[in-house]
């Protein structure tokens, strides 16, 4: 008697499609060199621990001068070297 045309559709969990960490790019004068995964709306200070624990990102800071960050949360972190 019962069809799956008279079947209601599955319902779903909004909170369940939002994702826990994002993968953050990581730029050096403006251009991509590495991505890490970071908790989503993570502050500047975890974001910043994130980055510099990273093994690309800490070899290509070896011999740099670091001049500014800028982290947008939620879509980059720019790191301007000398």
């Amino acid at each position: 008697n019962n069809t799956i045309s008279y079947e209601k559709w599955p319902t779903y969990d909004k909170a369940k499609t939002i994702d826990d960490e994002i993968e953050l790019p990581v730029q050096f004068n403006g251009k991509l060199k590495a991505t890490v995964m970071v908790p989503m709306d993570a502050s500047e200070d975890i974001a910043k621990e994130v980055v510099h624990n990273n093994e690309t990102v800490c070899s290509l800071l070896e011999g740099k001068n670091i001049v500014k960050e800028i982290y947008v949360r939620n879509k980059i972190y720019n790191i301007v070297v000398r």
